[in-house]
């Protein structure tokens, strides 16, 4: 989910956060991101969420869940971690997200 999306649903809600374009494009990276690191390969099966640093990514239940994930997502050591834990058939990849 685009940040400033989270940001709308965190501790102080704010419904008027109207949907941009820039939301879809932030949505394709976080896409991209979830691919290389759950995915092993072309016709491989995925490896489970709660073995990745995605794990967060799933289990946002509450409001304080919700900004603990926009505070991650916003780090840029949060990045490098996720890009330490690209599959290896993705390795490749990681300046596309970089």
């Amino acid at each position: 989910m685009a940040l400033d999306i989270l940001r709308a649903f965190g501790p102080e809600p704010s419904y008027n956060t109207a949907h941009k374009p820039e939301h879809d494009l932030e949505l394709l990276i976080y896409v991209f991101i979830w691919i290389c690191v759950l995915y092993t390969g072309p016709g491989e099966k995925s490896l489970p969420t709660h073995t990745t640093c995605l794990e967060h990514w799933v289990n946002c239940k509450m409001p304080s869940d919700i900004e603990s994930l926009w505070t991650k997502k916003t780090g840029e050591v949060y990045m490098q971690v996720t890009l330490n834990h690209f599959t290896p058939y993705f390795q490749c990849l990681k300046p596309w997200v970089q």
